[in-house]
């Protein structure tokens, strides 16, 4: 996972600890805010604000391409 980087949205404290142990382990990366270069967002609820943003943004990029 060397360069991937996850965003974890939705989860609680000890759920996002987990997540980022596990991303850190296969030497990803966390985000704490959606950003263009996140590679991956992992949703508690499909329902959240960042989830529906990165489904947007990834909509928009595969139209441009």
């Amino acid at each position: 996972m060397e360069g991937v980087k996850v965003l974890a949205t939705g989860f609680d404290k000890e759920e996002k600890a987990e997540i980022e142990r596990i991303v850190n382990a296969m030497h990803g990366e966390i985000e704490t805010k959606i950003i263009s270069n996140v590679t991956f967002v992992i949703a508690k609820d499909v329902l959240a604000a960042k989830y529906k943003f990165a489904v947007k943004k990834h909509t928009e990029a595969s139209f441009e391409n």
